[in-house]
């Protein structure tokens, strides 16, 4: 409420100390213009509030007024108007105008500029046409004009100034407000002037409107920086001859989509958009051009290429941006990019195309997707045409498959080499961009090197003038010291600058007026009222004598008049709002008390400060912190430093002065300033008075404290100027010139980390002697990638694998489809095993490796399971008479190497194949082998309880004693009972000849002729069995104790690409995802299921192991890793794809993928377990 808050504001402010740098009272629509005037008449003549106690006091000093915010006030009126008259520091002025007040409006920014209150920062909302004149007539000082709202014709605010304001920044255009007229000639004259900086939205169309009133302009207008929102730049294809003047362009597009963009690009076309580049690059002075998603790329569009014929001509531009979130890139477009950095040596900032970068990897992942679904969809026709031609009558039934195929087959090579040139393409665009990124450094550096010569041929003619200063500089650091100790002495004897209360203090009660009760602190002596009585601190603790039966003897607050300008008392509603006003005014500062501080420690630091970083002495921060703590300490220490701060303002201001005319940096001027004699603060201050030690029982009362404090701020602005040099005085009209430097952060460790910050750009320590120049160091701050190939390429790579797993079109295997035969099964009569446990090797292979089963076999002497899987080109008959002679042979050596009963026994199950040049489905047979084990011990057994298999490949042949230790009565409780999943250690041979003892394979480990399988090019596989440890525990129990190996068994954890070949209960073993054929990652899936159930919790078993001869590549790794092809590239593609897929079906707790035949055998073996089971529990419970 204003009229409550009118109590407390009038009587802070007028006669009073507390100086108002910014008043903001926006947005207060209900508030009438009456009660606006009465508000600011109080501040222009107190005598028109009629609440003193007596006499009014003196008007407030308006002087200090920066910023002043009205927006959405109806605060327009008489008071006001005589109220900015007084406004001779404002700065800031924020208003905005109503349908009944934009005469008005007008009117009283005009009062300002014929007043001499120039402006420099307007913000409007609501303007019209008629405001035009009114904010000419600031332009002189004006920097920066927003106009939100803005109504009727703008177009002499874009090119109509009388005057040039090459430093004005206008923003014109939100929320636009259309009107029926259009707009008129901005310039009739032919003469008028734009602003240095222009900012336009295009809401309601005023951009386009804003660019044709700029293309009447034929002359230039001082147009240097021209942004534009919610534009597409080919909206500006007409305004290119005023593009050419300009020094900055920045173009903003309203958020669209792709497909409007194109529309945009198909509307202007082609040639008009050539054009448009064409002539952009014929300009001199243009250096920073951005165009932030506008640009396309593709089959419609080569817009990069354009960019880069661009940059090929101009030779002004040095810093672009053109990244778009629809830019595909493509080679022959980066490749135009490219050569454009052939002799251009002045772009030195080029933006990273992020975002291109993100829509080519998308648009990499859709295109991926559709050749692979095409290459599915192929693959799938040609399968349904062998089915349908299949015939088992006719030998030659392939003939016609082979050749209606054969379209089929060229739409997949044609896909297979358009994947393939993805990866090649972006590996490509990655090579070309990361050269032209080295381009731009390289611009950057020579950059740089050239900038820092210039300026050294600048400072060093400057060098005696910069000498001058350095030796001003040093006797300001003195005479600031000094004075500062003389001050600080004067302090400590009590003289003057004594210890002060922390100034947030005095507003930290709510009496404001003097009490009406005799105060036990009087002394007799009258104080004068109008120095203190609007401190609260003052208030609350004194008593004014001279007015004990006066109207000051009473408490404002306690009056009961209706209107609060009457100057009768107000009611208790009124007493109410005005004190909840004030506590929430106030509510931050209850509970703070004044701290028995040293008042000068400040100081002292900031005095340190001189000697520590010696160069920011005279910066404007520094000086606006000096002048920060000094008004607290009293003003008679800001009077006696007045003069010494203003040299060093002056000192500051040349030193600026010198830095923008030879374009040096800071540090370089500060280098040759400070670099003759240094200040030496230690040697000073040895040479001046001893200070006394603070003690904080010397803290005056608050009476001397108020007293002290009351003047400290400036009273009465001397108008007249500095003391020497700019525009104001520097320190008494509170810096007005350095705003935001006052408002610096006050702890000097922030402004010495900032100092300091500054001072590593690599200038520090420049040699000023002609000719010399230092090391320049590379640019910093570059967002380009420092391995912009790699993980452009892998990113590539990524993308694609996605897109793969995304699209889950892995086909199973086509032998799934047939039938298997079960060739021969454990024999009838074979006996039911007597031990605890009885494990089943379990493995598959194809015909070419029998003399491999045959091995395996031999060594293994126990039972096993076999799924052989026949090629469509090789014979059934022949292949049945093959593997039975190679069983046979491996059964009599196994008769003759053991001693006592033989538990050999297999089970072959036969896979034939069906279409020609298929991917082998290992995993498949592996399914097929593990359930036929499954269902070959419930033949001859109750249950699975005692069953467990041993996985293994056909290549690998087990130790001696292997068969021996799973069958003991010590490997029953490890894996059957405790569920654990046990790992055999398997290794490879370097040639054909295998170990088959511990000691053996040990002696071969020694020679470097065998190793852990694997590890040499593949450690994932196994490394983690941690083969030094099986060593150290199989050489413990070398004697060939059962037991000892057992117990020496130690726990692993599963680790990522782990595929070790296990013993687990038959039960436990999940099936095999049989998406995975030939060579590749199909064992890895079926651990990491395994892993995945069993909490990734392995045991290794010490003293037995697995061992591979040396043998050839197979087809299918040959077909997966062979030379190098699109054909190879797209199977290990599809690989990475398909196991993707595996992963994150595994993650979310999906079951491996089989197919209908497996899914069929594995449901009817568990309800065949789940009967046997039912018969036992009957024929347990039957008498």
């Amino acid at each position: 409420d204003l009229s409550g808050l009118l109590h407390g504001l009038t009587r802070i402010w007028c006669g009073g100390t507390a100086l108002a740098e910014s008043i903001r009272m926006a947005n207060n629509p209900d508030i009438p213009t009456d009660i606006w005037d009465k508000f600011f008449l109080a501040f222009v003549d107190p005598s028109t509030y009629l609440n003193w106690p007596q006499k009014p006091p003196p008007p407030p000093n308006l002087s200090f007024l920066q910023e002043l915010d009205i927006r959405g006030t109806n605060a327009i009126g008489p008071g006001i108007l005589q109220f900015a008259q007084k406004l001779t520091g404002l700065r800031t002025l924020k208003l905005s105008s109503t349908d009944n007040d934009r005469f008005s409006l007008a009117g009283f920014l005009t009062l300002l500029a014929n007043a001499g209150i120039l402006l420099e920062r307007i913000v409007g909302d609501n303007l019209d046409a008629s405001c035009n004149n009114a904010l000419f007539a600031h332009g002189m000082s004006l920097k920066e004009l927003v106009l939100n709202k803005f109504s009727g014709d703008a177009g002499s605010l874009l090119c109509g100034w009388p005057h040039p304001v090459p430093t004005l920044s206008m923003t014109i255009g939100a929320d636009y407000i259309c009107s029926d007229s259009a707009w008129s000639n901005p310039n009739p004259s032919g003469i008028g002037y734009s602003p240095g900086n222009l900012t336009i939205y295009n809401f309601n169309n005023v951009g386009v409107t804003a660019m044709g009133a700029l293309c009447s302009c034929t002359y230039e207008t001082g147009l240097k920086k021209l942004t534009v929102h919610d534009m597409h730049y080919l909206q500006l294809l007409a305004t290119a001859p005023i593009l050419t003047r300009l020094e900055s362009c920045h173009v903003y597009p309203s958020s669209c989509s792709l497909v409007a963009t194109l529309a945009i690009q198909k509307s202007m076309g082609h040639s008009r958009i050539e054009a448009f580049w064409i002539a952009l690059a014929q300009s001199k002075t243009l250096c920073v051009l951005q165009l932030p998603d506008q640009l396309t790329g593709g089959t419609d569009s080569d817009d990069l290429a354009m960019v880069g014929r661009f940059l090929k001509s101009n030779r002004s531009v040095r810093r672009i941006g053109f990244d778009s979130q629809f830019l595909l890139l493509k080679v022959e477009d980066v490749k135009v990019l490219r050569s454009a950095f052939y002799g251009n040596k002045k772009v030195t900032d080029l933006e990273y195309l992020s975002k291109a970068r993100s829509f080519t990897m998308k648009e990499v992942g859709n295109e991926t997707q559709r050749l692979w679904k095409e290459v599915t969809h192929c693959k799938a026709e040609i399968k349904r045409l062998f089915r349908a031609a299949y015939s088992k009558y006719n030998p030659r039934w392939r003939d016609g498959p082979n050749q209606k195929k054969l379209p089929w087959v060229e739409r997949i090579r044609v896909a297979k080499r358009r994947i393939g040139e993805i990866q090649r393409h972006q590996k490509k665009i990655a090579a070309l961009l990361n050269e032209i990124q080295q381009c731009v450094s390289s611009n950057k550096i020579e950059q740089a090197t050239n900038d820092e010569r210039k300026a050294n041929e600048r400072i060093v003619r400057r060098e005696d003038q910069l000498e001058k200063l350095g030796e001003k500089k040093k006797k300001f650091a003195t005479n600031l010291v000094t004075k500062l100790n003389k001050a600080k002495l004067r302090g400590r004897q009590q003289k003057s600058a004594k210890t002060q209360l922390p100034r947030s203090t005095y507003y930290g009660s709510q009496n404001l007026w003097p009490s009406n009760k005799p105060s036990s602190r009087q002394n007799g002596t009258p104080h004068s009222f109008y120095q203190h009585y609007n401190d609260p601190y003052y208030a609350r603790h004194h008593y004014y004598p001279a007015f004990y039966n006066s109207p000051y003897g009473y408490n404002h607050f306690n009056n009961n008049s209706n209107d609060w300008m009457s100057g009768t008392e107000n009611n208790d509603d009124r007493e109410a709002e005005t004190n909840a006003a004030w506590g929430c005014m106030l509510s931050e500062t209850d509970g703070m008390t004044c701290e028995p501080d040293d008042p000068w420690s400040n100081v002292d630091a900031l005095i340190q400060q001189v000697d520590s970083d010696y160069g920011s002495v005279v910066s404007p921060e520094y000086l606006a912190l000096i002048h920060e703590e000094c008004a607290e300490l009293g003003p008679d220490v800001v009077e006696n430093i007045r003069g010494t701060l203003d040299d060093g303002a002056t000192i500051s201001d040349k030193l600026d002065e010198i830095g923008a005319n030879t374009n040096a940096p800071p540090e370089m001027i500060n280098d040759v300033v400070d670099r003759a004699d240094q200040f030496d603060l230690a040697a000073l201050e040895s040479t001046l008075a001893d200070i006394p030690e603070f003690e904080s029982g010397d803290i005056i009362d608050a009476d001397d404290a108020v007293g002290m404090y009351a003047g400290a701020g400036p009273r009465d602005l001397d108008d007249g100027g500095p003391s020497s040099g700019g525009s104001r005085h520097a320190v008494l009209a509170g810096a007005r010139r350095r705003a935001k430097a006052r408002k610096a952060r006050r702890l000097m460790s922030r402004v010495r980390e900032d100092t300091n910050r500054r001072l590593q750009t690599g200038y520090r320590r420049v040699d000023l002697i002609t000719g010399k120049l230092q090391g320049v160091q590379k640019p910093s701050g570059n967002m380009w990638p420092s391995d912009l190939v790699k993980s452009w390429v892998e990113e590539t790579q990524i993308r694609q694998i996605k897109a793969i797993a995304k699209c889950n079109l892995f086909d199973l295997p086509d032998v799934s489809s047939q039938p298997t035969f079960l060739l021969k099964q454990w024999s009838p009569d074979s006996c039911l095993s007597t031990n605890d446990i009885e494990v089943v090797l379990v493995t598959q292979c194809s015909l070419d490796r029998l003399q491999n089963l045959k091995a395996q076999l031999t060594y293994w002497t126990g039972k096993a399971s076999i799924a052989i899987y026949l090629k469509p080109s090789e014979c059934r008959v022949d292949a049945e008479l093959q593997i039975m002679s190679i069983i046979g042979e491996a059964r009599n050596d196994v008769e003759e190497t053991c001693d006592g009963h033989v538990q050999f026994d297999v089970a072959i199950t036969l896979v034939e194949g069906c279409i020609y040049d298929e991917a082998y489905p290992i995993n498949y047979l592996r399914n097929i082998a593990l359930l036929e084990a499954r269902r070959q011990h419930l033949r001859l057994n109750a249950s699975l309880d005692k069953s467990a298999v041993l996985l293994v490949d056909v290549d690998f042949r087990p130790s001696d004693n292997l068969f021996k230790v799973l069958h003991s009565r010590y490997a029953a409780k490890p894996i059957l009972n405790e569920r654990q999943v046990v790992v055999c250690p398997a290794f490879e041979s370097a040639n054909e000849t295998c170990a088959n003892s511990l000691a053996g394979l040990k002696k071969l480990v020694d020679e470097g002729q065998a190793e852990g399988f694997h590890l040499s090019h593949f450690p994932q596989g196994h490394s983690p069995t941690q083969f030094e440890s099986f060593w150290g525990k199989s050489m413990q129990c070398s004697n060939g104790n059962v037991s000892g190996f057992w117990r020496e068994a130690y726990q692993i954890k599963y680790e990522k690409l782990f595929e070790p070949y296990v013993i687990m209960a038959s039960a436990d073993v999940p099936l095999c995802d049989e998406r995975f054929q030939g060579y590749g990652l199909n064992k890895v899936s079926h651990l990491a299921t395994i892993a995945s159930q069993k909490g990734g919790n392995f045991i290794v078993l010490p003293g037995v192991f697995l061992v591979a001869p040396a043998h050839g590549r197979s087809e299918s790794w040959a077909k997966r890793y062979g030379t190098q092809s699109d054909e190879t590239d797209f199977n290990q593609l599809s690989l990475k794809g398909l196991y993707y897929n595996f992963t994150k079906n595994l993650e979310s707790g999906g079951e491996p993928v089989t197919s209908a035949s497996t899914r069929l055998q594995h449901t009817l073996l568990l309800e065949q377990v789940k009967w046997l089971k039912e018969n036992h529990d009957k024929c347990n419970l039957a008498p």
